[in-house]
């Protein structure tokens, strides 16, 4: 159920060989005439991009770190940590391994200003609250029990509910945005790694703010007509 990992360009280094302090010219050198043509100094370098720009190398980026998709296109970044539910939450990405153990912003997930997000597992039960109109919150979900997980988003009465799910990195797996105001929505997926984990995001798409609650659980079977990821 996942995409291919994100790609980190490798690093592009310029070597010159460095001028000894007592090199000397030798006695014979003719001195230069004082009407010589002196070339003038090279242009300075380009400035390093920030953030979301389009680069082709790390030595591009403030950063010195250059992420994409292999034969996509790639961004300047930056470090995050998966410690955090949404630690790139100021740029509005997700954050995403980029391989060694190494993680970096990348996507797009916009989830408003609170901080409702959190870092969950299977068994786990969260209560939030939607506000204001079109709050979204973010949770990291690790998936470390086989088997069928369920994604269960319980609103309070007049509270209309959208789930969404997003692979490792940020891409779109699935959604659930079948029922009124009130009643819960849900998502299923098959877990066949322990290890990973998926982004889960509840979103208000209704026209009133309010609380709801989270649950994910490990279930014996899929539920009839349940929209799976």
């Amino acid at each position: 159920m996942f995409a291919r990992l994100v790609y980190v360009s490798s690093f592009a280094l310029s070597l010159a060989a460095c001028p000894s302090d007592d090199m000397q010219a030798p006695p014979d050198a003719p001195a230069a005439h004082p009407d010589a043509h002196t070339p003038p100094p090279p242009p300075p370098p380009p400035p390093l991009r920030g953030y979301g720009e389009v680069c082709t190398s790390p030595s591009q980026c403030q950063s010195n770190l250059c992420v994409g998709e292999t034969g996509g296109t790639y961004i300047c970044s930056r470090p995050c940590t998966l410690t955090v539910a949404q630690d790139c939450k100021d740029v509005d990405a997700f954050c995403v391994p980029i391989g060694g153990g190494d993680n970096a912003c990348y996507g797009t997930i916009d989830t408003g200003n609170d901080t409702d997000d959190a870092v969950v597992q299977i068994g786990d039960t969260v209560t939030r609250v939607l506000s204001p109109l079109g709050d979204a919150d973010l949770f990291l979900v690790h998936l470390d029990q086989l088997g069928t997980a369920r994604f269960t988003v319980t609103p309070q009465p007049s509270i209309d509910v959208k789930i969404e799910a997003y692979g490792e990195i940020g891409s779109a797996l699935g959604f659930a945005n079948d029922m009124g105001p009130g009643l819960p929505e849900s998502l299923e997926t098959d877990v066949q790694q322990i290890g990973t984990h998926v982004f889960i995001v509840v979103r208000d798409v209704g026209s009133s703010t309010g609380g709801y609650t989270l649950s994910v659980q490990h279930v014996a079977t899929a539920a009839p007509g349940a929209r799976r990821f």
